[in-house]
This record gives structure tokens, C-alpha cells and sequence, in this order.
């Protein structure tokens, strides 16, 4: 079920190699792949992300509050996974209709700040050992940033019931992202030929704590080293 609805929603494939659930406590999912369908090549094809590899997901919840409609998730965690993302530069002959009209801004909105049935908050989200491959391309230029070993952790997150637009001053929570001697490239491309690149090594800590989608504190620490240009 869950691989239908990704390839008529998204046209990707989606593996799962172990499923383990309870349903009033949470689940464990093992090797989550998804991947290009055969078909995306299609020009109507504009999701971004070519393919995601995740070694485990922990997710517990309690239900004890769900009939008060608020759901308490204690922990998520996501372990070594892996992100290839490609963005292309295209015409608005090349957006679906259904894409290609009314307000971006509004779609966009609809898509990241929903209408929620039920509050809920998380204790914990650890994302451990992340990597990401970033492509973007035009007429001219392909691009690529890839970038290792990330961890993503939110803590104490607040997130209320309805529209998230109207109620965003009670979104609250902390982010942190580190980066612990991270390999990082850039890369440049034109006409295949590589014309420019800059590989280092990167440590990066960021402690953000959130309120109604502002950040109201921010810590930044960033270090480069054996900094390499081409």
C-alpha cells in the first residue's frame, strides 16, 4: 500500500526490508530505499529527490492523550541516513497544470504548514550520520554539494492543533545541527568538464531555539580546514 501510494503520488519506489509495529507504542522500520521509477524521467517528473537509503527508524509515541486530540511522541530516531537531491532549472511549460497555476506561495504554504487534527509534541528527534548529495543544473552550469557525517537533533518541540499559519506563535522547540570533521565539496560543471571545486573538512555546531517559526536564539560555530581549491 505504502509503495502505491508513493508511485502515484511521487513516481518513486519504495523498499522496506523489516517492519516491526506496535500500534499503541510506535514501530521500528530497517533498509528503507526509495528510488527513481522507471517513468521519471518523464518531463512532468519535478520531485526533487532522486533517491533515500536509511539504515533504521525508531519512532515511540503514547496515545494516552490521543482522544483529547494530542499526540506525545518520546523519541524519534533515524540512523546513517542517506539523501540524493537533484534540482533543475526548468520552464513553466514543463510544470503540470495542475502546478503551473494559482498562487506558488500559497501551494508551498499548504504543503509546509498544514492543518493538523491533533497537537503533538516530541521529546527527541536524533538524525545520526547523515549524508547528502545536492545537483542543480541550468542552461549553463551543473552543480554539486555533498556533504557527510550530519547529525539533526530537536528537542522539546511544541507543534499546535489547526492552522499552523494562524497558530504559528505556538510552535516552539530547539534545533541543533553538528558537523564533526565533515568532508564537504563543491563542485562545478560545464559541458561535463569540472571547472571548478573546493573540498575541506568541516566542523559545524548550530543550537537554534525555535518560536512561532523565528528563531529567537542562535549559536553558531564554524570551523574549515585543509580548505582545497581547483
Amino acid at each position: 500500500i505504502a509503495n502505491q501510494a508513493v508511485q502515484d503520488n511521487i513516481n518513486r519506489q519504495l523498499t522496506i526490508d523489516k517492519v516491526g509495529v506496535n500500534p499503541l507504542t510506535g514501530f521500528e522500520i530497517s533498509d528503507l530505499h526509495l528510488y527513481k521509477h522507471p517513468d521519471s524521467t518523464h518531463i512532468t517528473d519535478i520531485f526533487p529527490v532522486e533517491s533515500v537509503h536509511v539504515e533504521k527508524v525508531v519512532l515511540k509515541y503514547s496515545l494516552r492523550q490521543i482522544f483529547s486530540k494530542k499526540l506525545h511522541i518520546n523519541q524519534v530516531i533515524v540512523e546513517s541516513p542517506s539523501v540524493e537531491i537533484f534540482a533543475q532549472a526548468a520552464s513553466q511549460d514543463s510544470v503540470p497544470p495542475s502546478k503551473a497555476t494559482g498562487n506558488p506561495l500559497a501551494v508551498l504554504d499548504s504543503l509546509l504548514l498544514p492543518n493538523l487534527p491533533v497537537s503533538f509534541s516530541l521529546d527527541i528527534l536524533k538524525i545520526r550520520d547523515a549524508k547528502v548529495l545536492v545537483r542543480t543544473a541550468d542552461s549553463v552550469l551543473t552543480q554539486t554539494i555533498q556533504l557527510g557525517n550530519l547529525g539533526l537533533y530537536a528537542e522539546d518541540v511544541q507543534v499546535p492543533q489547526g492552522d499552523l499559519v494562524a497558530e504559528k506563535e505556538n510552535i516552539s522547540g530547539r534545533i541543533k545541527l553538528v558537523c564533526d570533521k565533515t568532508d564537504f565539496s563543491y563542485s562545478q560543471f560545464q559541458d561535463e568538464k569540472e571547472i571548478f571545486s573546493l573540498n575541506n573538512q568541516l566542523d559545524l555546531k548550530v543550537d537554534a531555539e525555535i518560536k512561532g517559526l523565528a528563531i529567537s536564539e542562535l549559536l553558531l560555530d564554524l570551523n574549515l580546514e585543509n580548505l582545497l581549491f581547483k
